[in-house]
């Protein structure tokens, strides 16, 4: 389920899944809410899945701080180039600050 304000623009939304696999399960959460036109500034995240014969459970609230003027447009952009850095982290971490 997405969220939209009343001018059209994606907001926010609500993500559940849950199945059985090959491990045993897996399953998870996700509800967030966008700051005006950028991305999450809110995130209630949960996942529940198995690890070898371990299970594992994480569940937290996230709040996350983006520049004033980061659009979703311009952070789909930033994502695209630090991906393609993946393999030079060196690269990948000025970037990634300079981003921040």
């Amino acid at each position: 389920m997405l969220f939209f304000n009343e001018e059209g623009i994606e907001c926010g939304g609500f993500i559940y899944d849950g199945q059985k696999n090959k491990n045993g399960h897996s399953s998870g959460l996700s509800l967030t809410y966008d700051q005006y036109d950028g991305d999450q500034v809110m995130q209630l995240l949960t996942q529940d899945y198995k690890k070898g014969d371990k299970r594992v459970v994480s569940s937290g609230l996230y709040f996350n701080e983006h520049p004033a003027k980061e659009s979703q447009i311009r952070t789909g952009e930033t994502m695209t180039e630090l991906d393609a850095l993946e393999k030079n982290p060196e690269v990948f971490q000025k970037k990634y600050n300079r981003n921040q």
